[in-house]
């Protein structure tokens, strides 16, 4: 399955919550007291459906029904793993960059 697929999943108006949650996550990994690293995306699925529930309840005037709930929390698993796998992406990009530049260029000649 495709990240556009499950992004396309995402109701646009909880977009917001997804840069939130992406910027919360960096800003963990740059405190120098936070030396869990690992426990960042459990982090991020915690306060994703806090405050995906809160922002469809209060912000969107849903109201707290059952369905609100149910449909908040998967958004909000949505959420959190779109914003880890972006920050993956990133780190694989970064990583695969700096060992392709570390590579000696080869020397290539065509021969006749």
């Amino acid at each position: 399955m495709d990240m556009t697929m499950i992004a396309d999943f995402i109701r646009p108006e909880l977009l917001l919550v997804g840069v939130f949650l992406y910027a919360l996550g960096l800003f963990l990994k740059l405190l120098p007291s936070f030396r869990s690293d690992w426990a960042i995306p459990f982090i991020l699925l915690g306060v994703s459906v806090a405050v995906t529930i809160l922002y469809v309840a209060l912000v969107l005037g849903r109201g707290w029904s059952a369905a609100v709930v149910i449909t908040s929390v998967i958004q909000a698993v949505l959420l959190a793993a779109l914003c880890v796998f972006a920050n993956q992406l990133i780190k694989q990009l970064r990583t695969e960059r700096a060992k392709d530049e570390q590579k000696a260029p080869c020397d290539m000649t065509l021969e006749d």
